[in-house]
């Protein structure tokens, strides 16, 4: 596999969903400057690295590299680390409808390891989606692929929405499409947040189990090595298990509780665990959780006798109460 803890990979193509505007084109771009240059997806799922071939009949060669230039900014890429392995093939006059469109993107795909095409609609020319024939289309790319040994990832619109969400049906047009793909990756985001989900509707093998959510956080700032045409401004994209904002609800929250026992602890040097229930203004089961998270960080000692059942003698560690006093 390409990614693989993504389950992204050679065969039939993996899919990239989601509505108009959501962030899929920087999303599979940021994945293919990830597989060219050999670091971590996301900042987080190793690669394969390969040349990577991005094809664009919608989003334009200004655009699609603006985006490219910004993304390699935000992973520290230099412009000599992508020579030769990153190539963009803007409204190219061949598409999935021609004649010659198996010979002509199997010959193209040869030596790509990771091949992007935005996307499915304008690829081939304005063919009705909703017909059972717009299948092919996407077999021609699964057969270019499975003959070069390149992954491809179409990128694909879903049904309009209010609530923004996907689901294996979402996907816009004929169900010969969700028919003819491997992996495929919905692109959920929330309008008043602007945090985006990445929900995997169908696996690359469809006897195996669908991967967890995450979340994806974009990050734009103004540093970087390559000049973007205006300023070196830059795009990061990370993973996350959980929503970034309730990350950073749990991570406040955890440093009150700190605040809390380390205040209780040291207005009482030498506490015990009952007293400390309760001064702590903490529940018991908070309280405890939260000592054992400061002594294991080396914030608070335990000077009791020792022993599973002998009394406690919390203190603040030596380089906290150095650290306050100062």
């Amino acid at each position: 596999m390409l990614i693989p803890e993504l389950d992204i990979g050679p065969g039939r193509p993996a899919g990239m969903w989601s509505q108009a505007g959501a962030g899929k084109n920087v999303t599979a771009q940021a994945m293919g400057l990830s597989v060219a240059t050999g670091r971590p997806v996301f900042g987080r799922y190793s690669c394969a690295r390969g040349r990577v071939l991005h094809i664009t009949y919608d989003y334009g060669a200004l655009a699609t590299k603006l985006r490219y230039r910004q993304l390699a900014n935000g992973l520290g890429v230099t412009a000599a680390e992508l020579a030769g392995r990153l190539e963009l093939a803007p409204f190219p006059t061949v598409n999935l409808t021609s004649p010659d469109a198996l010979e002509a993107f199997t010959i193209k795909f040869e030596g790509y390891s990771l091949v992007i095409l935005d996307n499915l609609r304008s690829s081939t020319g304005g063919a009705d989606e909703n017909s059972s024939v717009f299948g092919t289309y996407v077999q021609i790319l699964g057969t270019a692929g499975e003959k070069t040994g390149a992954t491809v990832l179409p990128l694909h619109h879903t049904k309009k929405s209010d609530s923004g969400l996907v689901e294996l049906n979402s996907g816009r047009g004929s169900g010969a499409i969700l028919a003819a793909h491997g992996t495929i990756w919905g692109l959920e985001v929330d309008s008043a947040t602007e945090e985006r989900k990445l929900v995997n509707l169908r696996a690359h093998d469809m006897s195996e189990e669908l991967i967890a959510p995450l979340w994806l956080r974009m990050t734009p700032g103004t540093d970087g090595t390559i000049d973007t045409g205006t300023r070196t401004r830059s795009l990061r994209l990370e993973a996350f298990d959980a929503s970034p904002k309730e990350a950073t609800q749990k991570a406040e929250n955890v440093a009150k509780q700190d605040a809390m026992v380390m205040k209780a602890i040291g207005e009482n040097p030498g506490i015990g665990g009952a007293d400390l229930r309760k001064k702590s203004g903490l529940s018991e089961l908070v309280t405890d959780k939260t000592v054992a998270r400061l002594l294991k960080d080396g914030r608070v000692v335990d000077r009791g006798r020792g022993g599973e059942r002998a009394p406690r003698a919390y203190h603040l560690a030596p380089s906290v109460v150095e650290a306050v006093a100062a």
